[in-house]
């Protein structure tokens, strides 16, 4: 199904013209992430039209910090990509390679225009989500946790490396006494440099499922690492620039999980080949958002129901910004769903 859909949208059967559109959004609480602090947030809107009419639009979100492309000049570059693809008439491979956020945006942008959202898999009217637990002290993110909980959340996602070492475990255990019924998923974003087994072994201890990038992207011990952990390892940043052989690369570190962001990791192709080698592999497969505004939000939500990927995803990240438009999406706790 998803050949023939990157067939359609990598080379489309109508002429079509590109224009991007600058916009800043602004957090209605400062966003308190592994690498700083971020109060708004440069958004590039792509619009396509084709030549009998037809419109599309995608977002290009470039994450500070994460992402992989450079940042310097960014509008200028992306403004050459779009004028690149609009002579190709097609998405180029060696025009996107390393730009995964413009190809997400290219790409959403397309499949759009061309009304791939709606052929092969009637939509599905909601997504469930997991309950996102931003950066904070321990009370604070118990206090956030408990009303995730109330709302219905299976699953809590937090924020791991930000605390002492010595509170951890005991904030983990203490979110399992209060939520048993609650999956318990702890992001480190490669916080754990020192004795990552041995802190491994703390928080399944203490009652964690399931610890996200525990090590930094491209720490040599990640291989020995995963083949000892106590507990379900997931990666993400690992992911992110790697341009080499995806199912090889599942092979070699067999992880529990992937957490797959197309802003970061190739685009709605590149999720789509991290996918399948996860499935050869037996790894799950959970999409996250990367803080993008309605526009990518609704692009990514549009490609998690063509993929029946299952347990709870990390989109839960819609009305961030105080000055975006809901868009298509209505956020439902514990679910997403469309209007």
């Amino acid at each position: 199904m998803e050949a023939s859909f990157f067939r359609l949208l990598e080379h489309p059967d109508t002429p079509f013209t590109l224009r991007i559109e600058r916009r800043v959004l602004r957090f209605r609480h400062p966003a308190r992430l592994s690498r700083g602090e971020l109060r708004e947030r440069e958004v590039f809107l792509v619009h396509a039209r084709a030549a009998d009419g037809r419109i599309g639009v995608g977002e290009c979100s470039p994450l500070p910090g994460r992402s992989p492309e450079a940042l310097d000049h960014y509008a200028e570059r992306l403004a050459a990509l779009c004028a690149a693809t609009e002579r190709a008439q097609a998405l180029r491979p060696e025009l996107l390679r390393g730009q995964s956020a413009a190809r997400f945006g290219l790409e959403a942008a397309l499949a759009d225009m061309l009304g791939l959202w709606q052929r092969h898999r009637p939509l599905c009217r909601r997504i469930e989500l997991h309950g996102l637990i931003w950066r904070d002290s321990a009370a604070a993110m118990l206090r956030a946790m408990e009303a995730r909980a109330r709302e219905g959340f299976r699953c809590l996602k937090f924020k791991l490396g930000a605390l002492p070492w010595t509170e951890e475990p005991a904030s983990v255990r203490e979110a399992a006494r209060r939520f048993p019924h609650c999956r318990l998923h702890g992001d480190a974003n490669g916080a754990y440099t020192e004795a990552p087994l041995e802190r491994a072994r703390e928080l399944a201890e203490a009652g964690l499922h399931l610890l996200e990038q525990p090590l930094p992207p491209g720490d040599p011990r990640l291989p020995e690492f995963l083949s000892a952990a106590p507990l379900p390892i997931a990666l993400d940043e690992e992911l992110t620039g790697f341009e080499g052989d995806k199912k090889a690369f599942l092979q070699r570190l067999r992880p529990a999980c992937i957490v797959v962001k197309p802003t970061l990791h190739g685009g709605l192709r590149g999720a789509w080949e991290w996918e399948c080698a996860a499935r050869a592999q037996g790894c799950r497969v959970l999409l996250n958002s990367a803080l993008e505004g309605s526009v990518g939000l609704g692009a990514l939500a549009r490609w998690c129901v063509r993929r029946a990927l299952g347990a709870p995803q990390g989109l839960g990240t819609g009305q961030l910004y105080a000055d975006d438009s809901p868009g298509a999406l209505r956020y439902h706790p514990p679910y997403l769903e469309f209007l």
